[in-house]
């Protein structure tokens, strides 16, 4: 990073070439690349430079939970739809890995088969090999298919048992995902009062509620809250891991950030990469 830094912008693209001959199958390294390529305003190169994780031939669902993270955050749907399907294909008894795929779908504008993706993580949570191991996992899919409702008024919700059909109207709700399998990663909120909501003290004066804490598997870690207090709320991730680099990537996390205000929703999606 410090020799492309030093280099001349329009000599990087090969100076990156040239790095690589000692890194060639070292996903870390493509994915700081990459995002040196992003954040200085080149996501084309930043894309190519990605590109070159799934031409390793890794099938690594870890790796590519990362990939689809970065790609959702670009923007660049159609390239995290291929990444989200492969790990679906791959993981198909997890409802983590359908849930990536129905928000990828729906930033595809897929609204009815993503809905429908939703409602086979959650039979999978229930009836599947996972049944059991993510307890707490449909609670954050729930609050996805209804949300899903409200927004697109396309979906057909006939293959939904209408118990689940409920409004649920919140002004702030915060997930946190991420993609190693034996990471124990903790979502903090600290709200404008300065109260601090997460897995020890999951609910608050101002009215929040925390999901259960994952301490395996890939969480995700939900914070809602129903009505917003005007002010600063600062989220924060908790990371218990290993820094050893492996041919999963980097340990990577996504907060999801939805805000609701007369009735239209906001969606911000950040990924980070921890443990540099």
């Amino acid at each position: 990073l410090k020799a492309l830094a030093n280099a001349p912008a329009d000599k990087r693209y090969g100076l990156y070439l040239e790095l690589r001959e000692d890194q060639v199958n070292n996903p870390n390294f493509y994915f700081d690349v990459a995002n040196y390529f992003y954040d200085n305003g080149d996501k084309e190169k930043a894309l190519l430079v990605l590109s070159n994780i799934a031409d390793l031939g890794l099938e690594n669902h870890q790796l590519y939970k990362s990939l689809t993270y970065v790609l959702r955050q670009w923007e660049s749907y159609e390239d995290a739809l291929f990444t989200a399907n492969q790990v679906a294909k791959w993981r198909e008894q997890e409802p983590q890995a359908h849930r990536d795929l129905a928000l990828t779908l729906e930033d595809n504008k897929q609204y009815q088969a993503a809905f429908d993706e939703l409602i086979k993580a959650l039979e999978v949570n229930y009836f599947g090999e996972m049944s059991g191991q993510y307890s707490g996992v449909e609670d954050i899919i729930l609050m996805d298919l209804n949300r899903m409702i409200q927004e697109h008024s396309v979906i057909k919700t006939d293959k939904l048992d209408k118990k689940y059909l409920n409004t649920m109207p919140v002004a702030i709700r915060i997930i946190l995902n991420w993609n190693q399998m034996d990471t124990d990663i903790d979502l903090h909120v600290i709200e404008p009062t300065n109260e601090e909501c997460y897995y020890g003290h999951r609910d608050t004066e101002i009215g929040a509620r925390f999901s259960k804490d994952f301490t395996q598997g890939y969480g995700p870690e939900q914070y809602l809250l129903r009505n917003a207090v005007k002010g600063k709320y600062i989220i924060k991730s908790n990371y218990y891991g290993e820094r050893t680099l492996t041919e999963n990537g980097p340990t990577t996390v996504m907060v999801e950030v939805y805000t609701s205000k007369n009735g239209v929703i906001g969606r911000k999606i950040q990924t980070i990469q921890l443990g540099k």
